[in-house]
């Protein structure tokens, strides 16, 4: 099943974060300690985390993150979230073609 994926507005702090993450194009040592507050922060607001396969969620790069609706019938890692908009990070990779997620229901005027 597809999700419906919508722009993120980046118009929080984490939003913020994430821009200043992507304004750097390589991994310099001001991109690992963005990278590092990054997870911090989405600990900080309770974000969930998980695990999933970087082709399902369609988020693939380190940074990267859109909002989606989730239907009442999700399962796996975001049936939490059934009926609600979310966001979700990528917010590292895992091993193969896996990637580390964060995610947290938002409000619908965001």
């Amino acid at each position: 099943m597809q999700l419906k994926k919508f722009p993120d507005p980046l118009n929080d702090s984490i939003g913020k974060l994430l821009q200043k993450f992507n304004d750097i194009d390589t991994w310099t040592q001001e991109k690992h300690k963005l990278s590092a507050e990054l997870s911090r922060s989405v600990d900080a607001e309770s974000y969930l985390k998980f695990v999933a396969d970087g082709n399902v969620i369609g988020l693939s790069s380190v940074g990267a993150s859109c909002l989606f609706d989730i239907p009442a019938t999700q399962r796996g890692n975001l049936a939490i979230f059934k009926g609600q908009r979310i966001r979700v990070i990528c917010l590292s990779h895992h091993k193969y073609s896996k990637f580390n997620y964060a995610s947290i229901a938002i409000n619908q005027e965001n």
